[in-house]
């Protein structure tokens, strides 16, 4: 909350992202992603900074969760290329563009 602090003191709207699944996290690891993010959504409700939500675009939803098969690399970590171009750029652009009229 210090950065967001910091940000909105000097005229700059936060944007925060969500975390991605990790293929080799532990149920009880990807809990606490799961309560970041859930952490992140509600700082963002609060309207203190923008959220821009890539879990909620690219997570399976499985417990533990991991990247939908279209948008894996093939190492259950890393996103790839239909995942940045169709999902990331997307929604941080969209991100941006809100932040520029808050």
């Amino acid at each position: 909350q210090d950065f967001i602090f910091a940000c909105q003191q000097n005229g700059v709207t936060p944007i925060l992202l969500t975390g991605i699944p990790y293929g080799s996290l532990a149920t009880a690891q990807d809990n606490e992603r799961k309560w970041l993010n859930a952490e992140v959504a509600k700082m963002a409700a609060a309207g203190h900074c923008l959220l821009a939500d890539i879990n909620a675009a690219i997570g399976d939803g499985a417990t533990p969760e991991r990247i939908k098969s279209a948008y894996d690399n093939g190492d259950g970590i890393h996103p790839n290329e239909a995942a940045i171009e169709g999902v990331f750029v997307p929604i941080i652009k969209t991100a941006i563009q809100q932040a520029l009229m808050y």
